[in-house]
């Protein structure tokens, strides 16, 4: 139950509340970036020991209208069933339950949480002349940019060669040795809290 009470609560019962969510505190609130998925998103935080379990919330945009689409007791959360490429936000409070009753603490800082996004499609490669390589593709998405990768030999060693943003659908390679074999591949990538790059799968060599 998480209803209520009718009755206006007492000076010392609402002194035992605030004591009670001070003790319910999150930290550590944040994406667990070792199981980025393409249509789930994991988080973590730190273990409260005095709570009994957590409530987390999502919402589409930071200062938005938070849903709840959890209540887990362990300090662990994976949500599927969301979009590639996206990003949303999420905070997390913990609860105890006290009287059959289950008293919310404060939440956490919301934070921004992505979703992997889709490789590139369509990648096409082909000759752009004596000595350059070209490589087309679809766009892939919600995406901030692709990088490609490039080597000789199929299933030999590839090499990041260049990054590109997400409006670019081509690339051309120039400077390569006439008659020689190269390959390319590439993927698309999402920045997330941190800026730092989320990659897609890659696209078929």
């Amino acid at each position: 139950s998480e209803s209520t009470p009718d009755e206006e609560p007492t000076e010392e019962e609402v002194v035992d509340l605030k004591a009670i969510a001070k003790r319910l505190k999150i930290k550590n609130f944040k994406q667990a970036k070792y199981e980025y998925g393409t249509t789930a998103i994991s988080m973590v935080w730190s273990t409260n020991d005095y709570a009994d379990g957590y409530f987390v919330y999502r919402a589409d945009v930071k200062n938005g209208s938070y849903k709840k689409v959890g209540t887990v007791t362990d300090n662990y959360f994976r949500q599927g069933g969301l979009k590639a490429g996206s990003k949303y936000y999420y905070k997390v409070s913990a609860y105890k339950i006290i009287d059959g009753e289950k008293v919310s603490g404060p939440f956490s800082q919301a934070i921004r949480m992505i979703t992997k996004p889709e490789a590139p499609q369509n990648v096409k490669v082909e000759n752009a002349g004596k000595s350059a390589i070209r490589i087309r593709w679809k766009k892939a998405g919600t995406t901030n940019g692709y990088t490609i990768y490039m080597a000789t030999s199929r299933n030999g060693s590839y090499t990041e060669l260049k990054t590109v943003d997400s409006l670019r659908t081509s690339y051309t390679k120039t400077g390569l040795k006439k008659g020689k074999k190269y390959y390319l591949k590439m993927r698309s990538y999402r920045l997330d809290e941190s800026n730092e790059k989320v990659y897609s799968g890659y696209s078929k060599i």
